[in-house]
């Protein structure tokens, strides 16, 4: 943080974006991240504790964007394994489509939108 405070400082030119607006972005990746690893604790709390019945497993193909490199498709299903209730499974061969497996899904194409707008867009963000 000091080096931060000193580089920001030190900076003359007028337009301070790059290098400084990077960091906020990735200030708020791990933010969004954070909170969504304890939103999911949460649920995974509650279904631990709810009958095994109201429970909807779900293994969906999520599409990911042609132009992700090979390290964004690891990061994403790193993320995606970290967070509670969901586990990559696997990458397509020609890179297109990563299955999740979800402890529960109410609404499939949520669960896919929520991938795609929240974790994939705010990968590329930081990594482009």
């Amino acid at each position: 943080m000091i080096a931060y405070v000193v580089l920001r400082l030190a900076s003359v030119r007028a337009d301070r974006g790059g290098y400084f607006a990077r960091v906020g972005i990735c200030i708020g990746f791990v933010l969004y991240f954070l909170r969504e690893l304890v939103m999911a604790n949460i649920k995974m709390a509650y279904f631990t504790l709810s009958p095994l019945r109201s429970l909807r497993p779900a293994i969906l193909a999520v599409p990911l964007r042609d132009d992700l490199t090979d390290v964004e498709i690891m990061v994403l299903s790193s993320l995606l394994t970290l967070t509670p209730g969901t586990l990559s499974l696997d990458v397509s061969a020609d890179r297109k489509i990563l299955f999740v497996h979800f402890m529960h899904v109410e609404d499939a194409d949520a669960a896919i939108r929520e991938i795609q707008e929240g974790f994939e867009r705010r990968l590329l963000e930081v990594t482009r």
